[in-house]
């Protein structure tokens, strides 16, 4: 390594251009200790290190995320929970990583030596599917691939057939002992990890980081509030804690991470683990995991909604809820047990951050669990208690959100549930929040109904939600009237009635501003507020005052969805066209080339991906470039003709409105 790194002369870092070295072989053989070896070995030679876990997209970016905050990147940008964008500001510093003033070194200003290090990287080109999942299923340890190995060979089994045996009974796979080349050797999978000799305060805390994701477990989670931690001898206290962790780091059966109070624990050990286990024992722990993540996962109200200070807290914590979920949806789905109320409640919580991060299927997916668990509660009970009414009617909600933005069926449905609930609730209880809910339930509904093109009826439904929220008791009217303001704003707009919007938007503006400042980035809100008084101007025809709105609006965008957020993609659009009217080529071919970017490869995207496309390639061929714009119109009309199959016009028959008209009147 030192060879492809190091410059043989003054043993420094070459700067003779970007080098790489890959350490590859199979699983368990070491190769992630070689590169800590080197890293550790050689950590006076570099500026900075990093080391990014790789063997998931969302994983990578999280560890660009950290790197970004920890070199102070984001200083004053407001990207705060945006993964994406956090992993562009990386890799531009590390294009020219410039040492900041601010580092307390003599060499400010002066280019950093660094060296990345990428762990758990596979080329699935290269290894075989079937021998791929069960050096997956096995993590990649010699032990367990050469114990599998030899059942396979002396049962005669397929790469297949083994595959179905293991997940059957992986529990008897793991305690089978196979005879070796080494006949004195008689140690299993199971056994070799001596599980039985361990304590039972680490043999608990053992089986409750079973459920975890495996890499970065932080302890916050564990040693939070352990009241509703059910699993035998599981340490509640720090020094009982202490104990079990270091009986555990010392048998490696888990790593620890002292700088940033993280665990990781392997993947084949977690298995082996939950195998062991009861099925009682099974819900007793995933029980107990899920009230260390509820007391975690931080709990919003209404109007705490959209606030982007909580998104980076969600985004350390979801992937343990996810490993929660894919252990458990089949489970749940089948009734074979009965989750907690509280882990209804943490899938509601997950289905509102995914909608927030416009992962709108993934929040279906938990909105649905959520109410598989809520609808095994018998319906009387519900009607009694105010907590679980509650639950039920957000779980309705989110999901009923989720089919909105997926352009799926049902969500007139799922909503009239919740206004049935929460009307029944005020009945009996007659809460401010019940009123709070049934007046955001009036919007959702517009939602729906503008998705179906009821038009009409959405206005009258909005407008409901307005008076809904202007008769609750409250100082910040206003601000809770936002959403159904902007709504009303962007389809009098598109009715060409800009002036009506705009009499709406202005006051919801004013609030803002004296609330939280001029375009505030506390969250997305008043963006998208901009963005739909700058449809107003448009409708008006106060172009210029339009383009100036749009632009704030994305300004505000970019700094609180990010980039990669279909409402940041509409702005690019709209303002796009701006640009091309004002001969602003370069910049609208940008914008465009973003929104593309955002909408490519989700099928309820396609209208937007065919009306950015169809702008893009009339724009490159109206600056010369036919080969390029001939491809994206052909994009475009490929789209289109799977939306309106029926519509045989050419190309040249089409028009910007023509295809601005397939796109649903939230992003327009």
């Amino acid at each position: 390594m030192d060879e492809i790194f190091l410059d043989p002369t003054t043993g420094l870092p070459s700067k003779d251009g970007l080098r790489s070295f890959v350490v590859c072989g199979m699983g368990g053989l070491g190769k992630t200790e070689i590169a800590k070896e080197y890293m550790f070995s050689r950590k006076d030679r570099f500026d900075a290190i990093f080391w990014l876990n790789a063997d998931t997209p969302q994983k990578l970016n999280l560890g660009f995320a950290q790197i970004s905050r920890a070199l102070g990147l984001e200083n004053g940008l407001n990207v705060k929970g945006d993964e994406i964008a956090s992993r562009e500001i990386v890799k531009g510093w590390l294009m020219k990583p410039i040492i900041a003033a601010n580092q307390g070194t003599p060499r400010a200003d002066e280019e950093a030596s660094w060296l990345i290090i990428f762990d758990n990287v596979e080329d699935r080109d290269i290894i075989l599917e079937s021998c791929r999942k069960i050096v997956e299923l096995l993590g990649g340890l010699p032990l367990a691939i050469t114990q599998m190995g030899g059942i396979i060979r002396r049962r005669h089994l397929s790469l297949e057939d083994f595959l179905i045996y293991y997940e059957k009974d992986a529990k008897r796979l793991h305690e089978m002992q196979v005879p070796g080349q080494n006949p004195t050797y008689n140690q299993t999978v199971s056994s070799v990890w001596m599980l039985d000799a361990l304590s039972k305060e680490a043999t608990s805390l053992l089986q409750v980081l079973s459920f975890f994701d495996p890499d970065r477990i932080s302890e916050e989670i564990l040693l939070g509030n352990t009241k509703h931690v059910d699993v035998p001898h599981c340490p509640k206290t720090r020094i009982v804690y202490f104990d079990a962790r270091i009986e555990l780091i010392q048998s490696s059966l888990i790593l620890r991470d002292i700088k940033n109070n993280e665990l990781s624990i392997h993947r084949l050990v977690q298995e082996v683990v939950r195998k062991k286990l009861t099925d009682e024992k099974w819900y007793v722990v995933f029980g107990s995991v899920i009230a260390l993540l509820s007391n975690c996962w931080p709990s919003i109200n209404f109007d705490q909604r959209n606030m982007v200070d909580r998104l980076i807290k969600c985004e350390s914590l979801f992937p343990h809820v996810e490993r929660i979920r894919v252990l458990f949806e089949d489970a749940i789905k089948s009734k074979k047990f009965k989750p907690s109320n509280r882990c209804a409640a943490l899938f509601n919580e997950v289905a509102w951050y995914r909608l927030e991060r416009a992962y709108d299927d993934e929040a279906g997916i938990y909105a649905s669990l959520a109410l598989e668990i809520l609808n095994q509660i018998p319906k009387e009970d519900i009607e009694k208690s105010e907590e679980l009414n509650k639950m039920l009617s957000e779980s309705h909600q989110y999901f009923a959100v989720s089919y909105i933005f997926t352009d799926t069926s049902g969500s007139l449905d799922e909503i009239q549930a919740v206004i049935d609930l929460v009307i029944d609730r005020i009945k009996k209880w007659n809460r401010e929040e019940d009123a709070i809910q049934l007046a955001e339930s009036y919007n959702v509904c517009g939602m729906a109904l503008g998705r179906s093109k009821e038009y009409d009826r959405a206005i009258q439904s909005w407008w409901e939600s307005y008076d809904a929220f202007g008769n609750i008791t409250s100082d910040n009217k206003l601000l809770r009237q936002e959403w159904p303001a902007i709504h009303l704003a962007i389809m009098y707009s598109l009715r060409n009635e800009g002036k009506k919007g705009e009499d709406i938007l202005l006051p919801v503006l004013k609030a803002r501003e004296e609330g939280f400042g001029k375009d505030d980035k506390t969250s997305m809100v008043t963006g998208k507020a901009l963005h739909a008084l700058g449809d107003a101007r448009r409708a008006q025809g106060s172009l210029d005052d339009a383009v100036d709105l749009f632009q704030r609006a994305l300004v505000i965008f970019r700094a609180t969805i990010g980039d990669n957020h279909f409402i940041t993609a509409d702005t690019c659009y709209r303002l796009a066209e701006q640009f091309i009217r004002t001969g602003q080529s370069q910049e609208a071919n940008q914008l465009l080339e973003q929104s593309i970017k955002v909408y490519r490869d989700i099928r309820w995207y396609k209208p937007q991906a065919a009306r950015s496309s169809f702008m893009k390639g009339r724009l490159l061929k109206a600056i010369g470039n036919i080969v390029e714009g001939d491809a994206q119109l052909r994009s475009a009309m490929e789209l289109r003709r799977e939306i309106v199959p029926a519509d045989n016009r050419t190309v040249d028959q089409l028009t910007d409105q023509d295809f601005d008209e397939l796109v649903w009147y939230y992003s327009r």
